[in-house]
């Protein structure tokens, strides 16, 4: 969200990407408090519950995002990555708390708790946050020097792109994010010599 204006339609994305709560904790805040918000939360059935004032330690959701913030900040840092990539390095720390046990929860994963089955984190096992990697350039030609692979940057899982192997890759030529599922790691494999 770019301002709160934008959050009764961040509000639908959710509910159309996660599914709809049974119940939303919040604090009162102008966004959550406008008709739009409350007619979506009508609409769909969703029970509010809100906090005491002054008490941000009751909403769970609170309590989350410092151990999240820091987490971000400790993979910027020892990622080397650009300023620019936050918000990649933030949706990849999100993925990996997700598919991570934890004993609040029974040592389950909260993807596993909310879906019902262990997650597979095959995606996250090969690359590290901000690695060289070569991925397929499917425009170039087979023959072309070099092949038909660039040097790109690994920015995480692309969870709602092809299967669960698909990434985020920062093409280093033209600084465009892409998806690509062919990458391999620049760190662990030379590429021919031309």
């Amino acid at each position: 969200m770019k301002s709160e204006t934008d959050g009764p339609a961040a509000l639908l994305i959710f509910f159309r990407q996660e599914g709809v709560p049974l119940s939303i904790i919040r604090d009162n805040s102008k966004m959550q408090t406008s008709k739009l918000w409350k007619d979506y939360c009508r609409n769909y059935w969703v029970k509010d519950r809100f906090i005491e004032p002054y008490h941000s330690n009751q909403n769970p959701a609170e309590q989350m995002i410092s151990p999240q913030k820091e987490k971000l900040s400790r993979l910027m840092i020892q990622s080397g990555c650009e300023p620019q990539a936050w918000f990649r390095a933030a949706c990849h720390v999100a993925v990996i708390n997700n598919h991570t046990a934890n004993s609040s929860i029974e040592y389950r994963t909260p993807l596993e708790v909310r879906d019902g089955e262990t997650p597979d984190i095959s995606s996250l096992v090969e690359h590290e946050f901000w690695d060289l990697v070569y991925f397929q350039d499917p425009t170039a030609s087979f023959l072309s020097q070099g092949g038909n692979e660039r040097l790109g940057r690994w920015l995480g899982r692309a969870s709602d792109y092809g299967d669960k192997m698909a990434y985020f890759i920062l093409d280093l030529d033209t600084q465009q994010m892409l998806v690509r599922s062919m990458v391999r790691s620049a760190r662990h494999t030379d590429r021919p010599k031309q």
